[in-house]
């Protein structure tokens, strides 16, 4: 099984997050942004890629134990 990451990150004010990451699990709460899924290595980097192209900030890259949408 994948391992679960959570990533934080800011965006732009008016850009719409949700777009961008596919089948992961996107919550906005201002202008911070929570992607929550299972990736593999190339994965997480690919999303650390669009982020980085998006000039969006990377505040916390984190695995976790638990499943996504889960707590």
């Amino acid at each position: 099984m994948l391992p679960c990451y959570e990533i934080r990150l800011t965006h732009p004010e008016g850009a719409s997050p949700h777009e961008f990451f596919g089948d992961l699990t996107v919550t906005v709460d201002g202008d911070v942004v929570l992607i929550t899924g299972r990736l593999d290595q190339s994965g997480l980097h690919g999303l650390l890629e669009r982020v980085r192209a998006l000039r969006w900030r990377l505040l916390e890259v984190r695995r976790t134990r638990s499943r996504p949408g889960r707590g």
